[in-house]
């Protein structure tokens, strides 16, 4: 049986189970990882949207980090369509095939 917690417990854990406390992780990869996938987006009107999440996480980084992660011939990161448009980690990429 599970064990009861306040409702300061559980909002403490739903916010860093998103990577939104004062614990950050350090790299776009480790986030990524944690949330399952990133979102895309095509609004643009301030930042691509894909890019915005991270930053809330982050803090300041280099937009290039998540770029080269899904670029050349052996990507870490690839664009699917898992429910919406979104970057996910290739390794994952069966997971995915349903």
């Amino acid at each position: 049986m599970a064990e009861p917690m306040s409702m300061r417990e559980a909002r403490s854990l739903a916010i860093a189970s998103q990577g939104l406390s004062s614990t950050p992780d350090s790299t776009v990869l480790q986030t990524i990882d944690r949330l399952g996938l990133l979102q895309i987006d095509s609004v643009n009107v301030f930042e691509r949207a894909h890019y915005m999440p991270l930053f809330s996480r982050l803090g300041t980084y280099d937009k290039h980090e998540l770029d080269s992660l899904s670029g050349g011939f052996n990507p870490s990161l690839i664009e699917y369509w898992a429910h919406e448009a979104s970057i996910i980690r290739t390794e994952n990429l069966p997971l995915y095939k349903w």
